[in-house]
Formats: C-alpha cells, sequence, structure tokens
C-alpha cells in the first residue's frame, strides 16, 4: 500500500493505452479445474464452484458432492445437522444450524451449548469467545504493528516486518524491499525525472532554487535566471505577460503572487505599491472602506470590496454585517448562513459539512444526517445494510456475507472478493489479500510471476495479478470489477490498477502549509491562514470551506466531488488559498495526477508540486479517496 506519494511538476499527457488492461476478461474458465486454479470444489463441467451450497460442496479442487436430505455443506463437507443442539448435548461447544462445532474458530465461537458467534473484523476466536486479536508476530508475521493493527510494513512511515512495532524511518531514510529502514539513495534509479539536493533529498527539479533531472546534482539558478520546468535547465528570466500571467514583476524581476500591499498587479505587469487607505484586492489597489458594519448592514453582509450585499449568495453568505462567507461544496446559504442540506449535498451531513455518505461512520444520502452503521451492516448506496461487496469492503467477504478486514489466514482476501482460507504452512498477505507458502513460491523461484497458494503464477491474470515473486492480488469480476491487472504508467508494477470507467468519492482530509509566515499583516486577525481548497478535475470545479486558522487545516474528510478514474489520472489542479475579508491570499498552485494503483489504498497525500506561485509555503495535502460504482 502506498499513501504518500513525493509529487513532481507534471507535464500531462496521456498515452491511448494508458489504462489498457492485461487479464483474461472473456470469462472463459480454465481448461481444467484443480487445486491450483480452484478453492472450492470442481463439476462435471470442469467449472469451479464456491463449493458451499448443498447441491455442490466440496474445498480445495476437490469433485463437489450432493448432500444428502438433513445434512448441510459446513467448509466443504456434507454433515449431518442435529435438530437437538443445546447446553445437553454440546456442552463444550456451540451450535450452528443445528450442529454441534467445537466453538475455537472465528466463523463459529461459543461454548455452552449457545448459538455460535462470527467474530468480527480484527477479533479471533480466544477461550471460546471472539475478542480484539493482538498484532504480533503469530498475526502479523509479514507486517508491523501500529496501534493494533498490522500493516504492511513497506512504508518509510511504518517500516518493520515479523509484527514488531512499526518504525517511522525519518528525513533521508527509506524502507527496503527487506522491510528495514536504510540511508536515502538519492540517484538516477530513485530520482529520474527530478534532481538531488544536498541533503541526498530528491526534488522535482523544477525549482529555480533546485533545478535538473536525470537523478544529478540539482542547480541553483541564481539571481536573473529561472529553471525551464519543461527541460530542467536554467534559462534567463524575463518577466512578462508570458512567463508571469498570474501575478506581477517587482522591481528586481521576479514574478511575484501580485496580491500583497506592497507587490500588487497581475498579467505580468509591473507590481504597485498601494498607498495609504488602500488594500490589494483582486491583484488591484482598492480604497478600503469602514462604511460596511453591523450598523450600515443590519441585514447583509460586507464583500471584499467593503460592499453591503444581501447575504443570501452562496458566494456571498451572511447578515448582521459581518464578512460573507463562501460556501463549499456541498453547502448552500440558508438564512444567511453556509448549511449543508437537502439541495446542496448528494451525500448526508454531518453538522454543516456534506460527507460522501458512503462511509460506515457517515452513511445517508439526499442531504440527511449522517449515521454510522453498527457491525455487521455497511453504508451501501446511503443506507446501513447487510451486505458485503466491493462498495463497503475493504478487505474479503465470507460466504456469510461477513466482511474480513483486515483479512486473516482463515479469510484472505481484499477489494471484497470472496474470502479463502490458507492451507497448512501457507500464510495470508494482509497487503496483497492471497495466500501463499513461501518455502515452495518466492522471488527466487518465481522471478518474473507473482505466487499463490505456493505456485508461481504468470502475473498477467485478473485472478492472479502481481511480478518478482511477491503474493499475486485478485482483481477484477466477480468480486472487484472496479479493478483489473495491468502495469501502473508511473510506478512500473504490475498490480490491480482502477478501471477507466469506475468512479470515485474524492474527499479533503487535512492541509498543511508552511509555520511562521505572516499571511495576514493587513488587520486580519492572526498571523496563520485561514486555509481553503479549490479542486479541479476535468471541468469541474469545487471549492471546499474554510478551516480555523493555523497552519495544519483538518477537514475530516469533507466531500468534494465524484470522478472518474480516467479524469484522475490525466491532470488534477488544486489551489491553496488564505481566506481574509480585504482579498484572498493565493498560498499555491499545483498540477498533480492520482494515479491508477494508487485509488485503491484510499487516501493519498501529495508532498510537493509546481505552478504559480512556487510551492515554498506547501507542505501537503491529503486526499480519501472511495470507489463508488466500477461503471
Amino acid at each position: 500500500m502506498r499513501t504518500t506519494r513525493l509529487g513532481v511538476c507534471v507535464s500531462v499527457w496521456v498515452l491511448g493505452a494508458l489504462f489498457a488492461g492485461c487479464g483474461d476478461d472473456t470469462g472463459t474458465p480454465p481448461a481444467t479445474c484443480s487445486s491450483a486454479n480452484c478453492d472450492g470444489c470442481c463439476d462435471s463441467t470442469g467449472k469451479c464452484n464456491t463449493g458451499t451450497t448443498t447441491s455442490k460442496c466440496g474445498a480445495s479442487g476437490g469433485a463437489c458432492k450432493a448432500c444428502s436430505v438433513g445434512q448441510s455443506c459446513t467448509n466443504g463437507t456434507c454433515s449431518t445437522t442435529n435438530p437437538t443442539c443445546d447446553a445437553a448435548t454440546c456442552p463444550t461447544g456451540c451450535c450452528q444450524n443445528g450442529q454441534c462445532m467445537l466453538g475455537t474458530e472465528a466463523t463459529a465461537c461459543g461454548k455452552g451449548g449457545g448459538t455460535c458467534q462470527i467474530c468480527g473484523s480484527g477479533q479471533a476466536c480466544t477461550n471460546q469467545s471472539c475478542v480484539t486479536a493482538p498484532c504480533d508476530a503469530t498475526s502479523c508475521p509479514t507486517g508491523c504493528c501500529m496501534s493494533n493493527v498490522c500493516l504492511p510494513g513497506t512504508n518509510s512511515a511504518a517500516c518493520g516486518t515479523g509484527g514488531v512495532a512499526c518504525a517511522d524511518c525519518g528525513s533521508g531514510k527509506q524502507c527496503s524491499p527487506q522491510k528495514q529502514c536504510v540511508a536515502f539513495q538519492c540517484g538516477s534509479a530513485t530520482c529520474g525525472t527530478g534532481c538531488c539536493n544536498a541533503q541526498g533529498q530528491c526534488m522535482a527539479g523544477t525549482a529555480s532554487a533546485a533545478c535538473g533531472q536525470g537523478g544529478a546534482a540539482c542547480v541553483d539558478c541564481g539571481s536573473g535566471k529561472q529553471c525551464n520546468a519543461t527541460n530542467r535547465t536554467c534559462e534567463a528570466f524575463q518577466c512578462n505577460a508570458t512567463t508571469c500571467p498570474n501575478g506581477c514583476c517587482d522591481k528586481t524581476g521576479a514574478c511575484v503572487a501580485g496580491n500583497a500591499d506592497g507587490a500588487c498587479g497581475k498579467g505580468g505587469a509591473a507590481c504597485a505599491t498601494c498607498g495609504s487607505g488602500q488594500a490589494c484586492q483582486s491583484q488591484s489597489c482598492q480604497n478600503v472602506t469602514t462604511t460596511c458594519n453591523a450598523t450600515t448592514c443590519p441585514s447583509g453582509c460586507c464583500d471584499k470590496t467593503g460592499t453591503c450585499v444581501p447575504g443570501n449568495a452562496d458566494a456571498a453568505c451572511g447578515t448582521a454585517g459581518a464578512a460573507c462567507k463562501t460556501c463549499g461544496s456541498g453547502q448552500a446559504c440558508a438564512s444567511a448562513k453556509c448549511v449543508c442540506n437537502a439541495s446542496s449535498c448528494p451525500g448526508c451531513c454531518s453538522g454543516d459539512t456534506c460527507k460522501a455518505g458512503s462511509e460506515d461512520a457517515a452513511c445517508g444520502k439526499a442531504g440527511a444526517a449522517c449515521q454510522a452503521c453498527s457491525s455487521p451492516s455497511k453504508c451501501l448506496s446511503g443506507s446501513c445494510q447487510v451486505d458485503c461487496s466491493f462498495l463497503t469492503c475493504t478487505g474479503c467477504c465470507d460466504s456469510s456475507k461477513v466482511c474480513h478486514d483486515p483479512p486473516n489466514a482463515t479469510n484472505c482476501g481484499l477489494f471484497g472478493n470472496a474470502c479463502s482460507a490458507c492451507s497448512s504452512g501457507a500464510t495470508c498477505s494482509t497487503a496483497k489479500g492471497n495466500c501463499n507458502n513461501s518455502a515452495t513460491c518466492s522471488s527466487s523461484t518465481c522471478s518474473s510471476g507473482c505466487c499463490k497458494n505456493g505456485t508461481c503464477q504468470t502475473g498477467n491474470q485478473d485472478a492472479a495479478c502481481g511480478q518478482s515473486g511477491g503474493v499475486c492480488e485478485t482483481c477484477g469480476t466477480p468480486g472487484a470489477p472496479h479493478l483489473y491487472c495491468g502495469v501502473d504508467p508511473f510506478y512500473g508494477t504490475r498490480e490491480c490498477l482502477a478501471t477507466n470507467n469506475s468512479q470515485w468519492d474524492v474527499m479533503l482530509d487535512s492541509v498543511e502549509v508552511k509555520s511562521g509566515v505572516d499571511w495576514d499583516d493587513f488587520v486580519e486577525g492572526g498571523d496563520a491562514p485561514e486555509i481553503y481548497v479549490k479542486l479541479t478535475v476535468g471541468t469541474v470545479s469545487k471549492q471546499s470551506p474554510a478551516a480555523k486558522e493555523g497552519y495544519t487545516a483538518t477537514y475530516n474528510n469533507a466531500y468534494l466531488m465524484t470522478a472518474k478514474a480516467s479524469d484522475l489520472g490525466t491532470k488534477i489542479h488544486f489551489e491553496l488559498w488564505d481566506s481574509d475579508t480585504f482579498g484572498d491570499d493565493e498560498i499555491a498552485k499545483c498540477d498533480d495526477v492520482i494515479y491508477p494503483a494508487e485509488l485503491k489504498d484510499g487516501v493519498l497525500t501529495l508532498t510537493a508540486c509546481g505552478g504559480q506561485p512556487s510551492n515554498t509555503n506547501f507542505l501537503s495535502i491529503t486526499f480519501r479517496l472511495k470507489v463508488k460504482s466500477a461503471q
């Protein structure tokens, strides 16, 4: 899983085959059904079945059997039910479908002849009771533990293996394939499109203070020069309407944002210094009046020019002479307040914040109040329902439609695929969602494909997707129709990718900018900004509400928009602004791409960008992503 990516200044282009699939999408079953390709049972036509029905019962690729009258199919075996299972006939176990079970399995846990319980996600059957499973070397053999959660251990912020506590590699280090923190080696292999600074960090290579490419040492272009963002070389800087279309040229010939009182302007013109009683508003010096207040504007609000307006518009909302507010995505101006309601929010409302309505913790639709779904219910189509599919479960779905997240050796799988139990000697990869026995299949025996159930697969099929001897992923129909097996255009890895037409809810989690910058030096309040974000994907643009004053802004997964994977993978444009009474300050403008391999992880933090103004004051932005539909 990758949740953080060092972005670059991207010149976005799209190849016709950017998201071309490589899996077999004909639906034709394999020529021979066996244990190598079927976890259930094989019928007389050679088709693999789940093996859980009384008409076709079986497991591990054996021949399907029809259970007799009075029998049920349990774990692929026909067994006679016991209609009188109770405390007298089953004192040491529990009853499931009239049959006395041991009561020690997570799928049938209990004692004293009571009804067997199915332990929830993250639980284990201990002493015949469902309890939270500890994260340790047993439950997390190939990853590391953070807050009692097993993580893959491959991220530099959470690195480790063998169930140890995850390590944060920190600045200057990276998590190696062996899941150990090692010194980061900046060069052509790790920084091909950028350059390496003096601290050994990979930079975008488009900033004038750090210009270059191919992993070479970054160059400081110095005074009077700029970094050409296309070929990443230093060249003479000429400040004009072409090179500085969104700002103005100061006395040194540098292009600046043009929204400061001492350097105000736009279109590449010479910056102006605003006089006494003036402020730079919309990149021009304007007279600032104080005539708009609660006395002169009792039933409206004061816009950024000091004019009293009615205060009933989404772009200028307020009353009693207060500064007008711009309502964010999912909000509407009602009774002079920015609120979340049925007309503004397609999802659900958490107070005045619009949520996507597809999360278990915030489920709803048509602007209704968000509800929290209780297990085993999941949020589906805006309501809490007992459902398990790729829309509601990031783990796997067992035969009782219970979601297991994270997966385990008894119920192994990801992306809403059907759970499978690992055989003896095999372990479940929580990062890939498949079982494997490393003693019989690993990178040393399967260098070009991937491993599944101890067998080397070609790695280019939806049912077994991967490379370099890693554990295979399972994508495509029927369990994960929003994913397919392909090669990611940015990472160059063969793995499950988001299909071109899949729809994804885009939510805003948090933003961080450089601290210590005085954004509000003109009777605006404190030094820190009140950050809001404008996001553009394709032809759709949405704006978040302004956060409270601070250099770190938290939005708690506020819903922005729903977008196709193909649009997210072509270009996203986001802008950071400081909301002010007299003209908003622009913090940064960024162009980037969310690649098809990143969508399935559900969270992505971008930590650098290009555009004007430079990204000097921009540190990071975190988006949350959730699949809404496969088409």
